[in-house]
């Protein structure tokens, strides 16, 4: 240890800690947060996936995670999913209901 330190005193001149050199540099700098944050509002039902594939460098879900944590995204969804206001989907769901009411009383349909 002491010999590294007298050889960075000799190469650098001083004794401060070097800084972290190692690493992967980010893929998302402060623009294509903008870019994500931008996106998340106007599609808040994209996946994770959709998200990879409109972003213009190669990276991983994972990367789009970790920016969507980095940028403090919620991901929560809603209670309950669209397609259980429309009308063909209410009408089935009523006639099952109906139907497995009247059997659970002893009635046969």
């Amino acid at each position: 240890m002491v010999k590294k330190l007298l050889a960075q005193r000799k190469k650098l001149g001083s004794l401060a800690p070097l800084s972290h050199r190692c690493g992967n540099n980010a893929k998302f700098n402060y623009s294509e947060l903008e870019w994500l944050k931008e996106t998340i509002r106007k599609r808040p039902d994209a996946t994770l996936k959709d998200l990879r594939k409109t972003f213009k460098k190669p990276c991983s879900t994972t990367t789009i995670f970790r920016a969507l944590q980095k940028i403090k995204a919620s991901y929560k969804k809603t209670t309950q999913a669209a397609e259980q206001n429309r009308a063909d989907v209410l009408a089935t769901v009523t006639q099952s209901a109906i139907g497995e009411w009247f059997k659970a009383c002893g009635y046969t349909i």
